[in-house]
């Protein structure tokens, strides 16, 4: 019974950090909002993975749009190995993309290629699995 306490308690104080970082990134504070997904994702406990990989992700961003590059590398590849495990396509294809972009700004032009290849290949793999089962995934 305990552990679920904890379980909610960090849940919680994720969610908190999390909704603060978003407003801080919302009005261009990446310093500030940096800080809260530091915050949430290193809450006490085990939060659901699925939050943490997308604390990392936007950890990631901010760091990309403070033009940190290394920093929003590390961070992506923290999310990209989360939503692999959680067999996450479409929160991965949208990873790998901010990776290239992150390579690409860091200058590294073989790198940047690779993961937008990857996100293109996990894209495209997407859209003939929405196909086959008469999902359609990029409506206008």
């Amino acid at each position: 019974m305990n552990k679920d306490k904890n379980l909610f308690t960090a849940y919680d104080n994720l969610k908190i950090n999390k909704k603060i970082g978003l407003s801080l990134k919302k009005i261009n504070e990446f310093k500030k909002a940096i800080e809260y997904f530091t915050k949430a994702i290193q809450v006490e406990g085990e939060p659901p993975k699925n939050e943490e990989a997308l604390c990392y992700s936007l950890l990631a961003s901010c760091y990309l749009s403070d033009h940190m590059f290394t920093e929003a590398i590390v961070n992506f590849k923290e999310s990209e190995a989360l939503f692999e495990n959680l067999n996450d396509m479409e929160e991965l294809s949208r990873v790998t993309f901010y990776l290239g972009v992150s390579h690409l700004r860091n200058k590294n032009h073989e790198k940047s290629i690779e993961y937008f290849d990857k996100s293109y290949e996990i894209r495209h793999n997407l859209e003939i699995k929405g196909h086959e089962t008469g999902l359609i995934l990029n409506q206008k």
